[in-house]
């Protein structure tokens, strides 16, 4: 046989203030919770910023790196084309950028002692520009177009600059990028475009927005880059 309780009015009043508290301190917990984690994950970077569209705007300064690189090795600045190609994307030649891709994200990375010292990574490996100019050395001398690999400067969710290697090809735009082992649509890497290479000369930067930059001056393609000759005459 059940026994049945029966409680006192004061009794209920206080079992139903319990609850409230319980689940009060239960809704807080989650409050709390969720603030922590979505401020914790901006912090360490869990919140990603919405990728920016890449478009071409005026010519812009080149990075200082990229011009002590063309002084040290004018080819780097040479060549050219009024005419630019994009790559011709295939099965064989997404396998191709892949298997480049891999191969020289490989290498050992690490930042340059000497600044912003630009060269190519060989197999010693190096930091971001270096492991682009790695990458487009090797696939142009695979007979890519080197017109359609071009080195692009980004910001990323920290305000830290990057470098990474855009790929135009008949597919779309692609990004090269020693942080990912993917390889990604401009439109989806998480960061902020600020410069690029022309794709008519290696020497011209454009800005990765519209509206900025003045009006791009592209010398014929048998002289050399403006900052070229005038050093080659300065040392006459």
């Amino acid at each position: 046989m059940k026994t049945r309780v029966t409680l006192e009015p004061f009794q209920i009043v206080r079992a139903r203030r319990i609850r409230r508290a319980k689940l009060y301190r239960l809704s807080l917990g989650l409050a709390l919770g969720a603030v922590l984690f979505l401020g914790l994950g901006g912090l360490m970077g869990c919140a990603a910023p919405q990728p920016a569209p890449l478009e071409l705007g005026g010519q812009v300064e080149p990075p200082f790196g990229f011009t002590a690189l063309c002084l040290r090795e004018p080819a780097e600045c040479g060549g050219g084309t009024d005419a630019p190609r994009l790559a011709a994307m295939s099965p064989t030649a997404w396998a191709e950028l892949a298997a480049v891709n891999a191969h020289v994200n490989a290498l050992p990375q690490f930042a340059d002692g000497d600044g912003d010292f630009w060269r190519a990574a060989g197999n010693a490996g190096g930091d971001c520009e270096d492991i682009v100019l790695e990458k487009r050395r090797r696939l142009i001398a695979l007979g890519w177009p080197a017109e359609a690999l071009l080195i692009a400067v980004v910001r990323e969710w920290n305000g830290e600059g990057h470098a990474v290697m855009l790929v135009l090809s008949d597919a779309g735009r692609f990004v090269l990028d020693n942080k990912s082992p993917t390889i990604d649509r401009a439109g989806d890497v998480p960061y902020l475009w600020v410069k690029l290479q022309s794709p008519r000369r290696p020497y011209v930067w454009l800005a990765a927005s519209a509206g900025g930059g003045t009006a791009p001056v592209y010398p014929p393609q048998d002289e050399p880059a403006p900052f070229l000759a005038a050093l080659q005459e300065a040392a006459r």
